[in-house]
């Protein structure tokens, strides 16, 4: 085949540049048609399908948060993958309200009620749970009110 006519002269090469290009499109597709599109489309079985590709849906994971430590109502910024979907972030079993900002980032405040223990990020495709514990502190002021009760005639 004349060079004009394709990419090389190589039918195994076309073929393999073909087939990328196809790939590529369909990645672009995928990316583009929305990752909430994706969850709300996605069967029980956790395979996601947009123009005819499907992606496998991945459980959440939890890189990390910040702050380590708060009183109840402070905000934690909860920072990991695939948090598309939530359906729920808990302090210690204790659910909070939240808002995925984005696929890798979560907003929320400590819940009323939570105590020490691991955040757990709930997804159609799993639940991640924090390598560390967050510790739910006494709001600036509290010991002192304690101490000031217990001495109290």
């Amino acid at each position: 085949m004349p060079l004009a006519e394709g990419i090389s002269t190589i039918p195994r090469f076309d073929a393999w540049v073909r087939r990328l290009g196809t790939l590529l499109v369909a990645a672009v597709l995928v990316l583009f048609a929305g990752a909430d599109a994706r969850a709300a489309s996605a069967p029980a079985s956790g395979v996601a399908t947009s123009a005819g590709v499907s992606a496998a849906a991945n459980p959440p994971t939890i890189r990390s948060f910040t702050p380590k430590a708060g009183p109840v109502g402070s905000s934690v910024a909860i920072d990991g993958a695939d948090f598309t979907g939530a359906r729920s972030v808990t302090f210690n079993d204790v659910s909070a309200q939240f808002t995925v900002t984005y696929n890798l980032h979560i907003e929320t405040a400590v819940p009323a009620g939570a105590t020490t223990g691991p955040i757990r990020v709930m997804t159609p495709a799993g639940t991640a749970t924090s390598a560390t514990v967050f510790t739910v502190t006494d709001p600036p002021g509290a010991a002192a009110t304690r101490r000031r009760v217990r001495a109290a005639p």
